[in-house]
């Protein structure tokens, strides 16, 4: 069965707004769309980076990078233990995902912080263009395509 993994999804309306963008570029370039969804998020106890799923699909919602040595919450916002920039590649492409569309900034581990992963190439790249300390109207998106091989 095929399968998507939300991963800090909180149920806010720019969540929604980013899975069904996801879904419209699946749409647009002839991918398949999961049938099932999973949604993890730390606030109810689901830390992606500790569990071995598989999906079809990735996305990540402005996942916090945080300082990678604590889960400390910080300005409301908590990290996994596990949160390094190594376990977040592993996990990633542990997934065996088709897709991963990785939304966020600066703070969040977003394309800069993943930066490539081997066995992907990066299919659309959308910068996160912050003002001020205000996000733009429009995510700051990668999207990773794995290569058939």
């Amino acid at each position: 069965m095929k399968s998507i993994a939300n991963v800090g999804h909180t149920k806010s309306p720019d969540d929604s707004a980013r899975i069904i963008e996801a879904i419209e570029w699946m749409d647009d370039h002839n991918f398949t769309v999961p049938s099932q969804s999973d949604f993890l998020d730390l606030s109810n106890g689901r830390d992606f980076l500790a569990e071995d799923k598989t999906y079809d699909v990735v996305v990540l919602h402005y996942i916090y990078r945080g300082d990678y040595e604590s889960s400390k919450m910080k300005n409301g916002l908590s990290t996994s233990p596990l949160s390094t920039w190594g376990n977040w590649r592993k996990r990633l492409l542990s997934t065996q995902a088709r897709l991963i569309f990785v939304f966020g900034g600066q703070s969040e581990i977003a394309g800069t912080f993943i930066a490539d992963l081997s066995g992907y190439k990066i299919h659309k790249v959308r910068t996160d263009d912050s003002i001020k300390g205000k996000r733009s109207e429009r995510d700051g998106l990668w999207i990773f395509e794995r290569i058939a091989g």
